[in-house]
């Protein structure tokens, strides 16, 4: 998240024994963060970009040998999501503040420029404004269905382009599970 400090850009203190208590990775990621209030923006967008892209260095698709293609109803839906589930087309106005949305454009070049897709897990705290986006999609879409909120969540990535530029458009198609099309 781009938020500002109120700390006159230094870090607040904390008290060190619940410092010397968290993990050494998560210690570090914070100091890093820290550091971020001292650099230029682009010193900073180069800094974070490092940063997401060592975060997602270790990130590969997994196997899991326990998925299995959920049975489907006569229609081709999943038929085990309950039947208080909404198949209808819906959208929502979001109402955000032109600071808001600035966060969200700077957030979404930041993941565009990673070429890769993010995951929210169901249930997890989001760190930014588009994870916070991306949760509340998952509960309106969710909201009376049946599904086990340990293997649900929410993908989402970010798509980047320039206005008046015909040939960067996006064409209508279907996302797919990828991994599950390999292996079934």
């Amino acid at each position: 998240s781009s938020s500002s400090s109120a700390h006159g850009g230094c870090a607040p203190e904390q008290d060190s024994a619940a410092v010397a208590s968290e993990p050494a990775g998560k210690r570090r990621k914070k100091e890093s963060l820290a550091k971020l209030s001292l650099l230029s923006e682009e010193d900073k967008r180069t800094f974070l970009l490092k940063m997401l892209k060592a975060d997602m260095s270790g990130a590969t698709d997994r196997v899991d040998k326990s998925w299995c293609m959920p049975d489907l109803t006569a229609d081709g839906r999943t038929a085990d999501v309950g039947s208080g589930f909404n198949f209808d087309f819906r959208t929502r106005r979001i109402e955000m503040t032109d600071e808001a949305w600035g966060e969200l454009a700077k957030a979404c070049r930041i993941v565009f420029a990673l070429d890769g897709s993010s995951w929210m897990p169901c249930g997890a705290e989001p760190r930014c404004l588009a994870e916070r986006l991306a949760s509340a999609v998952f509960a309106q879409h969710t909201a009376g269905a049946s599904f086990d909120p340990a293997r649900s969540g929410a993908e989402w990535w970010a798509q980047v382009r320039q206005s008046g530029h015909s040939e960067e458009a996006i064409q209508f198609h279907w996302d797919t599970d990828e991994v599950a099309v390999e292996q079934h």
